[in-house]
């Protein structure tokens, strides 16, 4: 309770909330539809079979911690609970960081071989910058000296 008084009234937090709800949404529709593919057509996904491994561990990690965080870190924040707030801030610092990190992977493996694709990194470069903004944004309205 007093982390959410210590944060500024005019926090965007809708903007920042529906942006989160927004990534969560479109990672779990992305592993939706690749699951999907798979159970309809009976074809590994070509991610997979490009690392010749048929569990996708990213996925689900990502559905389990990611997805899930996300979105009710973005409901929290929507209707001011205070962990919302604490969710909000850890889960776009570990979105950039994370997108940062897959970027600069993925560039490894076009520069360097074997991935010739580079479409990843148009998922992977604006969740990044968003979250990167997102989290500059939940931190300049967090003031320790407010005193509610």
């Amino acid at each position: 309770e007093q982390i959410a008084t210590q944060v500024s009234g005019r926090l965007p937090r809708r903007v920042v909330g529906g942006f989160m709800i927004g990534v969560a949404l479109l990672l779990g529709g992305f592993y939706t539809a690749q699951w999907l593919q798979y159970v309809l057509t009976g074809t590994v996904p070509a991610v997979l079979d490009a690392v010749g491994i048929h569990t996708n561990l990213i996925a689900a990690l990502d559905l389990s911690m990611v997805v899930s965080v996300g979105l009710l870190g973005g409901v929290w924040l929507w209707r001011q609970r205070p962990w919302g707030y604490v969710v909000a801030v850890l889960w776009t610092v570990k979105g950039a960081v994370y997108m940062a990190a897959l970027s600069a992977a993925t560039t490894t493996t076009l520069l360097l071989g074997p991935a010739d694709d580079a479409t990843q990194l148009l998922l992977w470069v604006p969740i990044g910058v968003g979250c990167l903004g997102a989290s500059l944004v939940l931190l300049n309205g967090f003031n320790p000296q407010q005193n509610g």
